[in-house]
């Protein structure tokens, strides 16, 4: 009898052990489902697997070890960030959207972008100089930060783009939209162009939004693509027909359906790099820009001599100038790199005190083509200024002046009257100009003798290579495709100004043989 006690006791306590663990093991899993942390709040682990570009999977991120962080060669701007932080990898602790890395739609467009990792990378360059900026009026409005990214979806952060329907700049501004916040637009320049009075016209029109739309981002997004109206009217057909309301229940324009999962899909990216094995050029985590009130009367090319810059860097700091020649009437602020600003100071206020600004004394003709054929009063440069290599000469026509041959060789009026000494605006027919040097951006933009004289075919192509254009196609998308400038695509296809002489089946160049 006390055998058996002794034995049922020791199964008893066998079967309490068993119900013990089995509870502990229920509460532990219970836990774990029901945990309130946010989605992806650590990377996925290198085990996780999936084929990246199979139609419809769902993407899973492959945590790998990158080889260091690319320098930016062959940027508009050479910026060294040895001694700074990068900007990328501050940005995702502070993103404030919702993950909505699992919607089918945004899975579409991370795998755009994982096919095609040279445009962003392409895109950190382009954006390199103004982004910092713009992540500071960000913060100081305290929008969400994700919002530095939209310019990637609007033109790839490029302020020269123009859409078809006329947008203009990063934010890609309407004329409408621009003159609405008080954009200034004229002969000489376009504010929507510009980065900071572009930005900060921007954020007040998606502040307005924001407040439209009671902080619904998704749905602020979508009116910035497709305007406040459209989005409203397809809400009030859905609380009609008693459907859902949010972004993704709503039917609107096809391009809005895409534009608003493709800026959540650069979001999703970005907040992972690593993961998504996205090697970006570094952004340094630091001020890069400032402005600087100019009240003399000089022209941008004029400036970049005073800052000790190459016109072309100084022209992507200050798109919103449509001329580098030509001198604005009115006061005006250049965008400078902050370690250029004694510089251009000191060389200003010397050029100015001895008289040497552009004397534009008859200011009543506004209108680029007569400002091309105006006399232009010269003075003795501050210094010469020779560039090195072979010098491009050009003798001097009957009806040629300063202005004509500087646009033709794509140099400013000041660095001939530099090169060449002069100290007088007249031109003597039959004089040899200097007009540029082999290892200098001047080259011609007419395709007759001097292109010949420049001995530079050799380094060419030796054809031209053409493209034919699709429906939907723009100068900028063009451009961007082939890894030319919209203006040099312009130029070599006398497409007017916007591209809006575009028509499908129409041949262009896309390189030069």
């Amino acid at each position: 009898m006390h055998r058996m006690n002794t034995a049922d006791s020791l199964f008893q306590h066998s079967k309490t052990t068993k119900l013990l663990t089995l509870l502990i093991l229920l509460c532990f899993v219970a836990g774990c489902t029901n945990s309130g942390s946010p989605r992806h709040t650590a990377p996925p682990s290198p085990e996780t697997k999936k084929t990246l570009f199979s139609g419809g999977a769902t993407i899973t991120p492959i945590t790998k070890r990158l080889h260091g962080s690319s320098s930016f060669n062959g940027g508009v701007l050479s910026l060294d960030y040895s001694n700074t932080g990068n900007l990328w990898d501050k940005l995702p602790s502070q993103f404030q959207m919702p993950d909505e890395s699992d919607n089918p739609a945004v899975q579409t467009q991370i795998r755009w972008f994982l096919k095609h990792p040279d445009y962003l990378e392409r895109t950190s360059r382009r954006a390199a100089p103004y982004i910092y900026y713009i992540y500071e009026q960000v913060q100081a409005r305290q929008l969400p930060v994700e919002l530095i990214l939209l310019p990637i979806n609007e033109s790839a952060y490029n302020p020269f783009s123009t859409s078809v329907a006329g947008a203009g700049g990063i934010w890609q501004m309407t004329r409408g939209t621009a003159s609405q916040y008080h954009v200034k637009q004229n002969w000489w320049y376009d504010g929507r162009r510009d980065v900071y009075t572009s930005t900060k016209a921007a954020l007040d029109h998606l502040t307005y939004l924001q407040n439209f739309f009671n902080g619904d981002w998704l749905l602020v997004l979508a009116a910035y693509n497709c305007g406040e109206g459209t989005v409203q009217r397809a809400i009030r057909r859905n609380a009609a027909q008693g459907k859902s309301t949010d972004f993704w229940s709503l039917s609107l324009p096809e391009e809005t359906r895409a534009y608003v999962p493709r800026f959540l899909a650069l979001v999703t990216i970005l907040r992972d790099r690593q993961a998504y094995h996205i090697d970006l050029p570094p952004i340094e985590d630091q001020p890069y820009l400032t402005q600087v009130d100019v009240d003399n009367p000089i022209s941008l090319g004029e400036a970049a001599h005073l800052a000790g810059m190459r016109l072309p860097e100084l022209k992507q700091l200050n798109p919103g100038h449509k001329y580098t020649g030509k001198t604005p009437r009115d006061p005006f602020k250049l965008v400078l790199p902050l370690d250029r600003v004694d510089t251009f100071k000191n060389n200003l206020a010397s050029y100015s005190s001895h008289g040497r600004a552009i004397d534009f004394s008859n200011r009543e003709e506004d209108e680029p083509e007569q400002q091309q054929n105006r006399a232009i009063s010269v003075a003795a440069p501050i210094s010469p200024n020779i560039p090195s290599g072979q010098p491009i000469t050009r003798i001097v026509k009957r009806g040629d002046n300063l202005s004509t041959i500087a646009k033709l060789y794509k140099v400013s009026p000041r660095e001939i009257v530099q090169w060449n000494q002069l100290h007088s605006n007249h031109l003597k027919p039959g004089t040899r100009l200097v007009v540029g040097y082999l290892n200098t951006d001047t080259t011609p933009r007419s395709e007759g003798t001097s292109r010949k004289k420049m001995n530079v075919a050799k380094n060419s192509p030796k054809r031209s290579h053409y493209y034919v254009v699709r429906s939907g196609d723009t100068v900028s998308k063009i451009a961007l495709h082939h890894n030319i400038s919209p203006s040099a695509l312009q130029t070599w296809n006398h497409l007017a100004q916007g591209g809006r002489s575009l028509k499908p089946g129409q041949k262009l160049v896309v390189r030069q043989g």
